[in-house]
């Protein structure tokens, strides 16, 4: 018995469409298993920046307050966006992409309160990591030397 050529499209004409959706079964699966990879590396690469432009933050502090010999501090980050006056004009200390914390929702820098019980808990397993000696303070030209890279 032979078959003719429709009865033989009739048989296959679903053939194609499952094969395309059990690759795309196939593939929504695979991006199901990296997705939670992607999200952990964004938000690695969030803190990074956080940690980046903390340390500028903490730089304009410290040009801040050697301007002005230890006198007066910054009562905003606005002060360190405007920067400080020489002459007539002012030099810029901090960016203002940098006055933005990529990790919180609003984008403002919050001061976060110290607790002397939990820095008491870090230093003492710092301690124990070193040892039992504390670290000292780092030079103030490593300081320097760090915020700048």
């Amino acid at each position: 018995m032979m078959t003719t050529a429709t009865e033989t499209d009739r048989s296959e004409s679903g053939m194609s469409l499952l094969a395309v959706m059990a690759v795309m079964t196939l593939f929504a699966v695979a991006l199901l298993a990296v997705a939670p990879s992607v999200q952990i590396e964004v938000q690695r690469e969030k803190e990074l920046e956080a940690i980046r432009r903390g340390e500028e933050v903490a730089y304009a502090i410290q040009q801040y307050v050697d301007f002005y010999r230890g006198t007066k501090l910054p009562n905003s980050m606005d002060d360190l966006l405007e920067g400080l006056p020489q002459g007539t004009k002012k030099h810029q200390i901090l960016r203002p992409s940098a006055a933005i914390d990529p990790l919180s929702a609003d984008g403002k820098w919050s001061l976060v309160k110290a607790d002397p019980q939990v820095i008491a808990r870090f230093a003492r397993r710092v301690q124990a990591f070193n040892n039992g000696v504390l670290p000292s303070n780092p030079s103030r030209s490593f300081i320097v030397t760090l915020s700048l890279s």
